[in-house]
């Protein structure tokens, strides 16, 4: 998907999310590919619905110090901002609300990345629609 342009009709879109546990030792990389079927932006998916389900993975592996790094400055602004309660776009706020969630339990926070350091979530998230598409889904542990 082109990173400036709304998508009108809802279509699948890969979410690729990277995550180094050093709660544990030696540290553990998690490599996450997910498939939304029905996202209507990129904003949807490449920034709400991947920092809600990277949410939801901290708060399953009782992370309570997470840096959570988002290329899209419009999603990190309005994660930092005071008023949570209406988000750029009205569509992705039930995934606003899961990552707020995690920021208000946790020492948690959320910070921008330039689109370019972040190709380890847009790598993950290209294999994971190109494995949607070829019906190759699965998944692995990487230890």
């Amino acid at each position: 998907m082109m990173p400036d342009l709304a998508v009108f009709v809802p279509r699948h879109a890969g979410l690729g999310i990277f995550i180094i546990n050093t709660d544990v030792q030696p540290p553990l990389s998690i490599f996450v590919k997910a498939t939304m079927q029905e996202s209507s932006s990129v904003l949807m998916a490449e920034s709400a619905a991947a920092m809600a389900l990277a949410a939801v993975l901290l708060k399953q592996l009782q992370s309570h110090q997470a840096t959570l790094l988002l290329d899209n400055q419009q999603v990190v602004h309005f994660l930092n901002g005071p008023n949570l309660s209406n988000p750029p776009d009205w569509r992705i706020k039930p995934y606003t609300q899961i990552t707020a969630t995690l920021l208000s339990e946790t020492d948690s926070v959320v910070r921008r990345i330039k689109r370019t350091q972040n190709q380890m979530a847009d790598s993950l998230a290209k294999q994971a629609l190109c494995a949607l598409q070829t019906n190759q889904l699965g998944y692995s542990r990487v230890s």
